[in-house]
């Protein structure tokens, strides 16, 4: 599991104007893993977890690991891999971290064979790590190749004996780098924020829930008197993500790197309003007719988005301006803006909540080291948002 910290500061007035601040500039990184160990490995796991409480040490990074291809004799100044990502190259720096692709590795055997190797570069287009010194001794194919980077236990660990000889030992170590630059370069935005829309690759598992602001006032004569502060509660939006492939978790990596904690805005799709068109709407056109029954009552929050997806075309994103009527079976939503493109009838439609991360603390579980698994929290935004209201960009 890896964590990343962040350190914001949120300023709410009554009328939902948010004032945000960045209180440390990137990220704090820990890495929490599982080690189990028996026989011998368990005396020499207890061994040296009480030399090293506290202090640094270099420890693997196995969720941008890879995989080696073929043999390696000893002797050789490279190893073949079966893929170079930037990832793994940013993730082996020097200790100056001024310099990515440069710095020590280490190389895991099928049979637990371990031999650390000091990386001096890598050749993307052979799929090669150059090392400064020759191999010690030979690698076999499939051994596992990860970088290594300093960091600290921090805490306290417990370890749990299932028996005399096998020891289970959660330990968790804070990493003393920051986090990597994940390219972020949203494929869709709207009003310049990106949205959320590729669901398919993501998976999100939806969830929703209301908190309203409530004030107490003590005046020391009788009962307190107790009011809400807000016009509707907020909504908070739960999301499961797991991403598969390579360029899937990079991208989910970069949507939190982009979000900084609670700083940045971002379009999530409310995935729970399952709609479609009821008639076929034409480019230019300032208005859809929905196929539903009834809309929810946020709808009629003039902050709401809408997320078209015609078949075979890119998703488009549009301002909702508001909800004009409705029947039994059609709803007419008005658009802040004409249509860009024509959208048959049938084509699914999703509402997009403006909103921002509501955590300070995101955590990535890898699976593997290309399947990974996030859980996120989303505050909704009301529409009196300066970002919204014209008033500039949010103000840090």
């Amino acid at each position: 599991m890896e964590r990343w910290e962040w350190k914001t500061q949120i300023l709410r007035s009554r009328d939902g104007t948010e004032s945000r601040i960045r209180l440390r500039r990137h990220p704090r990184r820990a890495v929490e893993m599982l080690v189990t160990a028996w026989d011998a490995g368990a005396i020499g796991l207890d061994a040296w977890l009480t030399g090293h409480q506290g202090r640094e040490a270099l420890f693997p990074v196995w969720p941008v690991a890879r995989r080696v291809t073929a043999n390696a004799a000893a002797g050789s100044t490279t190893v073949p891999l079966d893929a170079v990502t930037e990832p793994l190259m940013r993730a082996i720096q020097t200790e100056a971290l001024d310099s990515w692709g440069q710095g020590p590795a280490l190389i895991r055997a099928p049979d637990g064979d371990v031999q650390q190797v000091m990386v001096t570069g890598f050749d993307t287009a052979q799929k090669l790590a150059n090392l400064t010194l020759p191999l010690a001794r030979p690698v076999e194919a499939g051994s596992t190749f990860a970088p290594l980077v300093r960091g600290v236990i921090p805490d306290a660990t417990t370890a749990r004996r299932h028996c005399a000889a096998v020891t289970s030992q959660p330990v968790e170590i804070r990493l003393d780098e920051r986090v990597w630059e994940w390219p972020f370069t949203p494929e869709l935005t709207l009003e310049s924020v990106p949205v959320i829309h590729d669901a398919e690759q993501w998976q999100p598992e939806p969830s929703i829930e209301y908190q309203a602001r409530i004030e107490r006032i003590d005046n020391r004569l009788g009962r307190p008197w107790i009011r809400r502060v807000d016009d509707r509660p907020s909504r908070i939006l739960s999301r499961r993500w797991l991403a598969a492939g390579q360029s899937a978790t990079n991208r989910l990596l970069g949507l939190f790197e982009y979000l900084a904690g609670r700083l940045n805005p971002v379009w999530l799709p409310d995935e729970f309003t399952g709609l479609a068109l009821a008639q076929t709407a034409m480019a230019g056109d300032d208005y859809l007719l929905l196929r539903r029954a009834r809309l929810p009552w946020h709808w009629e929050d003039p902050g709401l988005g809408l997320l078209i997806r015609p078949a075979g075309q890119p998703p488009v994103a549009v301002r909702i301006s508001r909800l004009e009527a409705e029947s039994e079976t059609k709803a007419r939503l008005l658009l802040a803006d004409p249509l860009p493109v024509d959208v048959p009838v049938g084509t699914p439609v999703t509402p997009l909540h403006f909103a921002r991360l509501d955590q300070d603390r995101v955590e990535f579980t890898w699976h593997t080291n290309e399947v990974l698994e996030v859980a996120a929290r989303f505050m909704t935004l009301a529409r009196c948002h300066p970002y919204l209201r014209g008033g500039g960009d949010i103000p840090f």
